[in-house]
């Protein structure tokens, strides 16, 4: 019955994060990615909104972590602006998780670009919360369950994950209000820590668990 039902949420292993936060300044210019490499991660949006960057005067540089595949590769390079970006979309490769985070200290924006399909329009996005407990201010998809945890949380920024313009003026407004990205690294940090982390569902977990064997 219900009473035996426990939702047990993928939130990520806060400690594994503490070696990789940076409390300190951080280059807003350089902006995020790890995990899996798809078109539906909003690669090509996150492409245009460099080149939007650099339409305004400001050189951002995208790192993404995780293994490019073929297919992809040959859009991005065909997108119309591609060769005035080439080198400001840095593809390290599919790398273990804690080297791909070891490159995150020196990142200052944690990207989630995930377009609207049903399957993560209900469920959390583990790197959210990888990047809430790094410290990373994040720009995320605004689909409402995402909302509901970076509103609460005041962490950074949901857009239309759709749209490269609001995925641009949210990169402006963390550069221009650096100080503001600051704290909502630290305010995603405090929400790691405090709720979203593995920790806490462990104990959830092990009461059902509990109450199973009773």
């Amino acid at each position: 019955g219900k009473e035996n039902c426990t939702t047990v949420r993928n939130f990520c292993n806060y400690n594994f994060f503490k070696p990789y936060v940076n409390s300190g300044y951080r280059n807003l210019t350089n902006l995020f990615y790890i995990g899996i490499v798809l078109e539906n991660r909003g690669i090509l949006e996150i492409a245009k909104s460099v080149y939007l960057q650099k339409q305004i005067g400001r050189t951002v540089i995208f790192h993404c972590v995780g293994e490019l595949y073929s297919d992809l590769d040959h859009k991005i390079k065909t997108l119309p602006f591609y060769s005035e970006i080439s080198n400001q979309l840095v593809f390290h490769g599919r790398l273990p998780l804690d080297e791909g985070y070891a490159l995150s200290v020196n990142m200052g924006i944690g990207l989630c670009i995930i377009h609207p399909m049903k399957n993560s329009i209900e469920s959390y996005p583990t790197k959210l919360f990888e990047y809430m407990a790094s410290g990373l201010p994040v720009i995320i998809s605004d689909f409402d369950l995402y909302k509901s945890v970076v509103e609460t949380s005041g962490c950074g920024i949901c857009v239309d994950p759709l749209n490269p313009i609001a995925i641009s003026n949210a990169i402006t407004y963390l550069n221009e209000h650096p100080e503001e990205a600051l704290k909502m690294g630290m305010k995603g940090r405090i929400a790691a820590e405090e709720y979203y982390n593995w920790d806490q569902e462990k104990v959830r977990l092990l009461s059902l668990y509990e109450k199973l064997s009773t």
